[in-house]
């Protein structure tokens, strides 16, 4: 497969990418943010945190997973504030808001932003 680009908006804030890149081959997504703080989150990693309703709330559909267990089929835009991400296990419901995405920066940077 080959990497995938999404048009991210272009206003300014910490919270708002200005690129957006799903590394396919390397099983990871990118963003570089308006602030300039690049965050790198591998999929596996994006998956164990499903923000949608049955993986958030526990009801097991969130996977136990490992470093290159899983794959992304699809990234697309969700308005101008979110991605969807699908994933190639077929699960596709987590929406993540980008202020999600940047107060789950794997960096460990950003503990002590207020989301």
């Amino acid at each position: 497969m080959s990497d995938a680009q999404v048009q991210a908006p272009t206003e300014r804030s910490s919270t708002i990418p200005v690129g957006v890149l799903a590394e396919r081959s390397e099983e990871k997504l990118r963003i570089e943010w308006s602030d300039g703080h690049t965050s790198v989150y591998e999929f596996a990693y994006l998956r164990a945190h499903c923000p949608c309703q049955g993986c958030s709330e526990g009801e097991g559909q969130s996977p136990s997973v490992s470093d290159g267990d899983v794959g992304v089929a699809a990234v697309s835009m969700v308005g101008s504030s979110a991605l969807l991400i699908a994933y190639d296990d077929g699960h596709d419901g987590g929406i993540y808001t980008f202020q999600f995405l940047r107060s789950i920066c794997p960096c460990g940077d950003h503990e002590a932003e207020a989301t």
